[in-house]
């Protein structure tokens, strides 16, 4: 079988968060049980290497999407893997119409979410035109519509994805492929961690506002910013807070220190204005931190944490710090990932929903038509 993954993110090729993470942790997983596996993403400052982990890599400038197609057709795979519903993955399944589609949803968004994005940009509103152009929630519509298999990688979304984009049926659950350390060692004193962008959707002034609050407790930031005036503010803003760390962005591929962090920690901090479910969360969880959250995937906070509903992190923190009550939640959230991520059964449920597509694909030439009105919730 040859999978080709559809994405705008890769770690390794240009800027990459979470979504890049988890499309390399996928590819890998995928070659390992060998599978033949190509990646396409809008391509970096840098010329990436042209294999990275026996994954063949393709890259296109993200402003020309005829190149996308161009790369679609080049990639000559069996089954193309979109890693979010999105005008590349209508204009892939146009490029090649008689191969297996499948469009993940890794990060669906309604009204309501987008007026958070408008709310937080990174640059400014004006500059998030073209995401909401390229991801919004008519082209997301019509990839999914047209696809051969949904899926989504937290149980939570299958109802939205199905509501927003008119879907028969809830979309497939495909866990996010992830294996525990071998071994977890926790620092003797709390470490509370923060890994993300350093950008105004993820608002790490509160981050900060909380260690301001807990001096005797350290904190360290896993994450560059795009923005870097903005990034440079909070690293300003934290300059006076002994016990906080900045380490900018760690290539987690290559680079040790990421989930030696993560082993050491106590609690891992979001406060996004929203999420998915983060892959941050994943790899919290299987390193056995707790997790504190105003969001709560899948009940990932309130599970396996605190979950934030007065805005209150610094309560959160308390409450988890107090009588240890942050390892028994983390306890509780390393079997969750033990049972859920581990990458045998994970790559099983992926390769079946890529067996499903190849089958329904058969004979198909025909996908949805620009003009099609899609069932979008208002």
């Amino acid at each position: 079988m040859r999978v080709c993954i559809v994405t705008t993110e890769f770690l390794g090729v240009g800027a990459c968060g979470g979504v890049g993470v988890a499309a390399r942790t996928l590819g890998r997983h995928l070659v390992a049980r060998g599978v033949e596996v190509s990646v396409i993403a809008p391509r970096g400052d840098h010329h990436p290497p042209p294999v990275m982990e026996g994954i063949s890599v393709r890259t296109y400038d993200r402003r020309d999407l005829r190149a996308l197609m161009r790369e679609a057709r080049a990639a000559d795979a069996d089954v193309y893997h979109y890693i979010q519903a999105s005008l590349g993955a209508y204009l892939g399944q146009w490029a090649m119409p008689d191969r297996a589609h499948v469009v993940e949803c890794a990060d669906p968004r309604d009204w309501a979410d987008w007026r958070i994005s408008f709310r937080f940009p990174t640059h400014s509103a004006l500059r998030l035109l073209p995401s909401f152009a390229y991801f919004g929630m008519r082209p997301a519509a019509l990839s999914t519509r047209g696809a051969d298999a949904v899926q989504v990688p937290a149980r939570f979304l299958q109802a939205k994805v199905r509501r927003l984009y008119g879907l028969n049926a809830d979309p497939d659950y495909a866990p996010m492929p992830f294996d525990p350390p071998a071994g977890v060692k926790k620092s003797a004193s709390p470490l509370v961690l923060f890994v993300g962008r350093l950008v105004p959707i993820k608002r790490p002034e509160i981050f900060l506002d909380v260690a301001g609050r807990f001096p005797n407790v350290r904190f360290v930031v896993i994450g560059g910013g795009s923005d870097e005036d903005y990034a440079g503010e909070m690293r300003r803003r934290a300059g006076g807070l002994k016990n906080v760390e900045f380490t900018d962005f760690i290539d987690q591929a290559a680079d040790p220190r990421f989930f030696a962090h993560f082993s050491e920690a106590w609690v891992l901090i979001n406060t996004a204005a929203r999420e998915g479910l983060p892959l941050t969360f994943i790899e919290a969880a299987a390193n056995g931190c707790a997790i504190l959250s105003a969001c709560n995937p899948d009940g990932y906070a309130s599970n396996f944490g605190y979950h934030v509903t007065d805005g209150d992190f610094a309560r959160g923190l308390d409450v988890l710090l107090a009588d240890d009550a942050w390892r028994t939640a983390g306890g509780r959230a390393q079997a969750h990932a033990i049972r859920e991520h581990v990458s045998g059964p994970a790559i099983e449920r992926q390769l079946s929903i890529y067996k499903a597509a190849l089958a329904r694909s058969t004979g198909r030439s025909e996908r949805p038509r620009l003009n099609t009105a899609p069932v979008v919730e208002q």
